[in-house]
């Protein structure tokens, strides 16, 4: 396997459900990143659940030995960016961020809510990668994973991302 076969996007969630995700979550105070309630984690926990699952079916060995270490992952965190804001490359794989979480993130899960603006690429190595609203990314959050969202150009980009241990 290549290291790029370690980074899948699968279309998971319905169009209607993301829109309807992003209307509920309008009622409480967004910050630019906001941990999910438990009423926010319970509506995408399904999905994530899927997409972990389909993530290791398709890795064969390798994902088996991945589902030997990941046993729970984090409350979701979603992440708003407006005109002009992006996130800086990092890795995820860095345990003093996740103080509450026994262990160091194995996996990094970004779901995308809505696909109406412009910019707000995501990078990873150095390579954009095509989302559609609906879709989980997964990938390992070790440092070779190295990822940026690249500034919103126009509108707003929403999205969720966890972290599985």
């Amino acid at each position: 396997m290549k290291i790029q076969d370690f980074v899948t996007v699968k279309n998971v969630m319905p169009v209607d459900f993301c829109e309807d995700f992003i209307e509920s979550a309008k009622d409480g105070n967004w910050d630019k990143h906001k941990w999910t309630d438990e009423e926010m984690h319970k509506k995408l926990n399904p999905f994530i659940d899927g997409a972990i699952h389909s993530y290791m079916n398709g890795l064969g060995d390798h994902g088996e030995m991945i589902a030997d270490i990941v046993s729970k992952y984090s409350n979701p965190r979603l992440n708003r960016y407006s005109l002009g804001q992006g996130m800086a490359k990092h890795y995820d794989h860095i345990h003093s961020l996740f103080s509450d979480y026994e262990g160091v993130p194995v996996l990094s899960i970004v779901g995308l809510l809505n696909d109406n603006f412009k910019g707000g690429d995501f990078v990873i190595r150095g390579k954009k990668i095509k989302f559609k609203q609906g879709d989980i990314l997964i990938m390992p959050s070790a440092f070779l994973y190295a990822h940026e969202v690249l500034p919103v150009k126009e509108g707003v980009r929403n999205s969720f991302v966890c972290w599985a241990y």
